[in-house]
């Protein structure tokens, strides 16, 4: 789930190729999910390719907000572009699914675990 800061770490993980450290597991509070957004946009604010205006809103993506989640997975894609992202990575993967959805749908709530396809 992208509030939780799980899916925007792999995310910039896999597109920076750096670790982002200092993630909370399963994060119960709104503190904890704002901490791992804001831990992963750390990461991201340091390449110079990439659009500001959404780097610091880890409030609106720890609350899960779609045009923010949006607009940050547009900005990372305009940077990174298609090519960047190494192959059988899962992140990027998620974040189409994401970036398909409509704003204001079901990204603010819980969604249930897809089987991974076999192979």
């Amino acid at each position: 789930e992208f509030q939780d800061g799980s899916v925007l770490k792999q995310l910039t993980e896999a597109l920076s190729r750096e670790d982002v450290h200092g993630i909370t597991a399963n994060p119960r509070s709104f503190a904890a999910r704002r901490h791992n957004a804001e831990q992963s946009l750390r990461v991201l604010r340091k390449r110079p390719n990439l659009a500001l205006d959404h780097l610091y809103a880890a409030d609106a993506l720890a609350r899960g907000e779609a045009a923010v989640v949006l607009g940050l997975l547009q900005d990372l894609k305009r940077a990174f572009g298609p090519a960047h992202v190494p192959v059988g990575t899962r992140a990027p993967a998620i974040a189409v699914g994401l970036a398909s959805a409509r704003a204001g749908s079901h990204l603010s709530q819980p969604q249930p675990a897809r089987a991974r396809p076999p192979g």
